[in-house]
């Protein structure tokens, strides 16, 4: 088979995967909001999953779900392309939270407030654009020996300033619960 139909059928189920996947993280992202209180406010998970109302906290929502994805993407594409898939996917995860907490900002200014249905929107939106810009990038980026090292570096740093700053957030807005007015986990 020559390499054209074979790109063919690679972006066609990429297309297939990146849209079952948005599905997948919406609905993951959902439950994630839950999962710290499900296990009891454990700290471990508390890492992972939020721990409280605050913007920072719920950005989590569209890390974890998609990181996930982005793994079982790579071994379902199989054939060494997965490698190629290191920098789409290390885009995406970064931009998945800034998007959000930007959204947030900018309809809370406009709206002079928060509104349930519009976190919903922000939420939904931010997993539809950074699946769209995944698949965009995921056709179209060669990623080098080092590009694979620094999107897996970069990955890893996204994962622990989520980390640190649920253990030790800064005492500003972005990090504040909205109905406790308290920052990261509780005190126990």
């Amino acid at each position: 088979m020559d390499t054209g139909a074979q790109d063919v059928r690679y972006n066609g189920k990429l297309v297939r995967l990146t849209t079952i996947g948005a599905i997948v993280m919406a609905l993951a992202g959902s439950a994630l909001h839950f999962v710290y209180d499900w296990f009891g406010q454990s700290t471990p998970v508390g890492l992972l999953a939020p721990v409280n109302e605050s913007v920072w906290e719920h950005a989590k929502l569209v890390f974890l779900p998609p990181l996930v994805w982005y793994e079982l993407t790579a071994l379902w594409m199989g054939h060494g392309r997965p490698r190629e898939l290191l920098g789409a996917s290390a885009l995406a995860l970064w931009f998945m939270p800034l998007f959000q907490i930007a959204f947030y900002y900018a309809y809370a200014a406009i709206a002079r407030g928060d509104l349930f249905v519009m976190d919903i929107v922000d939420f939904v939106l931010t997993v539809v654009l950074g699946q769209a810009l995944f698949c965009q990038l995921a056709t179209r980026l060669h990623c080098t020996r080092a590009g694979r090292v620094a999107a897996v570096l970069s990955i890893v740093a996204l994962a622990s300033i989520f980390a640190v700053f649920t253990v030790r957030p800064p005492h500003i807005p972005l990090f504040m619960d909205s109905e406790t007015r308290t920052y990261g986990l509780p005190l126990k």
